[in-house]
């Protein structure tokens, strides 16, 4: 699915990004949207540590815009 991240969600590593911006995403059905690492690293997420996909709230971190049929 795609997410617009409307803000860096209290993560140092996005500090540089300019919002929103629109990534794909797994939403958990309860509030969360987890997005892969890939796709922070390919809007410009810096970081040292190793980590699999950051959890953003939907509403006050980032908007569903785009559902995708599986």
């Amino acid at each position: 699915m795609k997410v617009r991240l409307l803000n860096d969600g209290g993560y140092w590593g996005l500090s540089a990004v300019k919002f929103p911006v629109i990534v794909d995403a797994i939403y958990d059905g309860e509030g969360l949207c987890k997005v892969p690492a890939s796709e922070l690293r390919a809007i410009g997420f810096t970081t040292s540590g190793y980590f699999e996909s950051l959890c953003f709230f939907v509403g006050s971190e980032c908007e569903l815009i785009e559902a995708v049929n599986e």
